[in-house]
């Protein structure tokens, strides 16, 4: 009887194991759909990153150290 209980419990373990493997690999994808889906709205970009000169590499009129 013992084994019996044992065994189903061990059953019961690996089943909920895989079930929250499932889960989890549902919430990963879920998340990858999410930020793909941001990737592919945003490009292309209409503005240039902010760190992009507009003019030429002086705009300053200073020279560089």
């Amino acid at each position: 009887m013992f084994w019996t209980l044992a065994g189903a419990g061990m059953a019961a373990m690996y089943a909920f194991r895989a079930m929250k493997h499932r889960a989890d690999t549902r919430r990963h994808e879920w998340e990858q759909d999410r930020v793909n889906e941001a990737l592919d709205e945003s490009f292309p970009a209409s503005d240039p990153p902010s760190f992009t000169p507009t003019g030429g590499p002086h705009l300053s009129g200073r020279q560089p150290y």
